[in-house]
């Protein structure tokens, strides 16, 4: 009868082990391609960096004179205001994103997105442009995630640059708009009350049906 070594066999067995390992926990599959539908999930939820309840900043709802209904305004610092969303009544499907960042931030932003009569539905107050720069995905109550890309080269001062995927939509909302919700893009530099301190605000329409 033919003997194997016991250390062939532990040799063996240790092998098998890592494989079987590697093959649990490697990932399953690539980044989404720049343009690619994103058909991945069918609901949302929260990933370990989003915090959907959260702000740095107080909101106040102010109904509009011309009865369009709720504007939403975020204070950034005192006298310096931005507003987030602006209702559209008659267009179910569209929602708003709308972001914020500060040359003093160190690289963070921070985004809100909300339906059409500007009701609140998620946000995330610490947003790094590097994740940004690979495609990163904002929860929120809409039923997929909203994901969004800007590019590293992006400033307040360029249309390039600021990517929006939700469902089977996709949107360059400064170089292409949505021209039927022009009304609603918008994109600014504002200056801080500290000398040499902006921020670069931006908000966009996009399709959420």
């Amino acid at each position: 009868m033919r003997l194997y070594n016991p250390t062939t066999f532990l040799t063996l067995a240790t092998l098998l082990f890592f494989l079987a390992t590697f093959a649990l926990t490697s990932p399953t599959g690539q980044y989404l391609a720049a343009k690619e539908k994103q058909t991945h999930s069918t609901f949302n939820t929260t990933s370990m960096h989003q915090r959907d309840s959260t702000s740095l900043f107080a909101a106040q709802t102010v109904a509009s004179p011309n009865g369009d209904g709720n504007h939403i305004i975020v204070t950034l610092e005192p006298g310096v205001n931005f507003e987030t969303c602006a209702p559209n009544k008659k267009m179910p499907t569209m929602c708003t994103l709308a972001y914020v960042e500060k040359s003093t931030w160190g690289g963070w932003g921070e985004f809100w997105v909300y339906d059409n009569e500007c009701n609140w539905l998620g946000a995330n107050d610490h947003v790094a442009r590097n994740w940004l720069a690979a495609r990163w995905s904002l929860a929120s109550k809409l039923r997929w995630f909203v994901d969004i890309r800007i590019t590293n080269a992006w400033t307040e001062k360029k249309t390039k640059g600021v990517e929006i995927w939700y469902g089977n939509h996709y949107l360059e909302p400064f170089y292409r708009p949505l021209f039927k919700y022009s009304a609603y893009v918008y994109l600014a530099q504002y200056a801080s009350k500290t000398k040499g301190d902006i921020y670069a605000v931006w908000r966009t329409p996009f399709l959420c049906d």
